[in-house]
């Protein structure tokens, strides 16, 4: 006897195999640009890299990377990308990473790549997180950050290896 899988246990298994496809973000076309940022960074989501009216996001969390294309202000295209067009290892095709996240970013990238790592740890919205510039250290980078952004609140401390690994997220 065959088995089928019905459509809705079907399209979960797909959703869950592909990253890209893990987090729907297209309803979100049409959206003003300032809107539409505030909604990505809730979700998890922050600017990986940016050429003219086309911008990349990354999700940390859910391994996933956004193209957002802007014209007259406003969202026209909110499409999946690949994890190599935010700058991230494809994790279909790489080893597992031993840090808290995988794939290797630039020192430039390192504030937002932890704001949103700080952002899933610690239940916030990457909104209400401050990150400062990447720090050498003792052939590591670290770049502090804290919530809420102006005044007293928590303090922590993202690390990165030298090639770009998020190692940890820690409190101060």
């Amino acid at each position: 006897m065959r088995r089928r899988l019905s459509l809705p246990i079907l399209v979960s298994f797909v959703a869950a195999a592909s990253p890209a496809l893990a987090q729907d973000v297209s309803d979100l076309v049409g959206a003003r640009g300032s809107s539409g940022e505030m909604e990505l960074e809730q979700r998890g989501f922050s600017i990986a890299q940016q050429k003219g009216l086309t911008t990349w996001w990354w999700n940390p969390r859910s391994q996933s990377c956004v193209r957002v294309v802007t014209a007259d202000g406003r969202y026209k295209t909110v499409a999946p990308d690949s994890a190599g067009a935010c700058g991230q290892t494809d994790q279909a095709s790489a080893a597992p990473a031993s840090g808290a996240a995988s794939g290797n970013v630039t020192p430039a990238q390192m504030p937002r790549f932890c704001k949103g790592a700080a952002a899933e740890k610690f239940g916030q919205s990457p909104q209400n997180i401050s990150t400062q510039m990447p720090i050498p250290d003792h052939g590591m980078y670290s770049v502090f950050g804290q919530f809420p952004p102006n005044g007293a609140g928590t303090v922590f401390i993202c690390t990165f290896t030298r090639d770009g690994k998020l190692v940890g997220v820690d409190r101060e």
